[in-house]
């Protein structure tokens, strides 16, 4: 992820009147493109750096999930529409309004389209579950076992409405619960298996460097590279200066100042740290 700022000299542009700009930041912006230096320069540098190591979710990322996050919720509750579609029929009997327009004519191919979509919901997350390493899922896990329980008390429940409504039931209109069952059973027992096996911790945030620190690891930046970062260094320290933020000794002193060590001048404290 990139800095509002692209250098240093804009940042102390953009200071309010209400600001008292810390060096530290300062020099954090100067050195953005070199984050492996960032981390070292002090607390700012540390706070900038968790910045720039934060990826930014691409627009094609945020367009999938606006996809992906609806089919998901409607293939959740697919198991629940199969089973409820079944057993509705004989809550709605006792309606005087209702004519019977949910029998096993309409229900059953209701139910068997909705285990349809979840035995193809758990075949795709089982595969999407391994692709991502196979950890432990409690959310995916939760599925499986609704997705099996709907399926079996299915199971139980279809012929009976198709005999009631003597309607013919296909041999076929079975597989797709069966596949449900198969599948969330499958399903279920992989990922308690995997119980143990979560995601890997977050690394920790940066911690703040020493001058020390900052020495080494601005060493490493190339010649030319630290030339044109501290020019813009310096000339946004005079800006600071020309704007009133900071006063001539402060000036001087910062501007003699070793790359990556202005953070320090924050710190004994003339620059409200």
């Amino acid at each position: 992820m990139t800095l509002a700022y692209p250098d240093a000299a804009s940042w102390a542009q953009g200071r309010s009147r209400s600001e008292t700009p810390r060096l530290g930041m300062l020099e954090a912006v100067a050195f953005q493109s070199h984050p492996e230096v960032v981390a070292a320069l002090g607390p700012d540098g540390a706070a900038v750096a968790r910045i720039l190591s934060t990826t930014a979710r691409s627009t094609g990322a945020r367009a999938r999930d606006a996809v992906l996050v609806p089919v998901g919720i409607l293939a959740m509750l697919s198991p629940i529409v199969g089973m409820a579609v079944l057993g509705s029929s004989q809550f709605l009997d006792p309606l005087p309004s209702y004519q019977g327009w949910l029998d096993a004519r309409t229900s059953v191919p209701i139910a068997v389209t909705a285990f349809a979509v979840t035995a193809a919901a758990l075949l795709v997350a089982g595969i999407g579950w391994l692709a991502r390493g196979a950890r432990w899922s409690g959310l995916l896990f939760g599925f499986a076992i609704l997705a099996t329980f709907c399926a079996l008390m299915s199971m139980v429940s279809i012929p009976t409405v198709a005999g009631r409504d003597a309607y013919p039931l296909p041999a076929a209109a079975l597989v797709p619960i069966w596949a449900a069952v198969g599948l969330g059973l499958l399903l279920a027992v992989a990922v308690l298996i995997r119980f143990r096996a979560r995601a890997p911790e977050e690394p920790e945030p940066p911690h703040p460097g020493s001058p020390d620190d900052a020495a080494g690891v601005v060493a490493g930046v190339p010649r030319e590279e630290l030339t044109a970062i501290l020019a813009d260094r310096d000339a946004a320290l005079r800006t600071l200066a020309e704007r009133g933020f900071i006063g001539e000794d402060l000036l001087r002193e910062a501007l003699a100042a070793p790359p990556g060590t202005l953070f320090t001048l924050d710190a004994d404290g003339r620059t409200n740290a």
